[in-house]
């Protein structure tokens, strides 16, 4: 992901329809440990 910079991610059904985005800060609110998270966050904020 932090390659091509990809901060979003769609969530899809069993049909294949949109029904939601995940984020990279979704998972830093439900993460007891931050520092995967906050290394994810870097790692997607830096040029490629």
């Amino acid at each position: 992901m932090s390659d091509h910079q990809i901060r979003r991610l769609p969530v899809v059904d069993a049909e294949n329809k949109l029904v939601g985005i995940v984020s990279l800060g979704d998972f830093a609110v439900e993460s007891s440990d931050l520092g995967p998270v906050v290394e994810a966050l870097s790692d997607v904020s830096s040029p490629a």
